[in-house]
């Protein structure tokens, strides 16, 4: 049985905003920083790229790793500075999904 992996994360001092949550091992799947509606910065993640981390780093298929990086993106402790993970589409996606509410999360 596979011991459940916590993630690692770091906070970043920047010069503008006093810190942004890094998560370790997601490097690639970083986008970039957004701005809440507050002024305060918040760490950007695509889902799509860090389910193709997590799948291939714990062997797990693309249905099983998303669920596992929801269940960790909601137990981080960071509150609103919490990273924010982007599921990435198009707009004929988007109108999909608000057709198809069940599967919006």
């Amino acid at each position: 049985m596979r011991r459940r992996q916590r993630w690692k994360t770091s906070t970043m001092a920047t010069s503008i905003k006093p810190e942004l949550v890094l998560v370790e091992g997601f490097e690639e799947a970083f986008i970039g920083v957004g701005i809440r509606r507050d002024g305060s910065n918040v760490t950007i993640y695509s889902l799509s790229v860090a389910v193709d981390i997590l799948s291939e780093r714990e062997g797990l298929d693309r249905d099983a790793a998303r669920r596992v990086l929801y269940h960790r993106a909601r137990d981080t402790g960071f509150g609103e500075a919490s990273p924010v993970w982007v599921e990435e589409m198009t707009v004929d996606e988007l109108r999909f999904l608000v057709v198809d509410s069940s599967v919006v999360h």
